[in-house]
């Protein structure tokens, strides 16, 4: 088993499926191997670090508030949007 939050290349994919050591997820259009029983929010900290501010999340096409991250647990086949807002001009 995966240590939690450990997230792994879709290029291990082939090797995975015989191992069946996580679960497949889609991240901004990038297929992920995560290991079971991990958090949105620690999702997200191991795809952007610390700084999370101006991150907008979805799962399934349905937004997840901030407040919610901790209590909302990422499942097989999610699909998962991460938006961070940049500044520019």
């Amino acid at each position: 088993m995966l240590p939690k939050g450990k997230v792994i290349g879709s290029h291990l994919r082939p090797f995975l499926q015989h191992k069946k050591i996580g679960m497949e997820i889609t991240i901004n259009n990038q297929l992920k191997i995560i290991a079971e029983n991990i958090s949105l929010q620690d999702l997200i900290f191991t795809q952007v670090g610390e700084k999370q501010k101006g991150i907008a999340v979805a799962i399934n096409n349905t937004v997840i508030s901030k407040q919610n991250w901790q209590s909302t647990y990422i499942k097989q086949n999610d699909t998962i949007l991460i938006i961070k807002a940049s500044q520019g001009g």
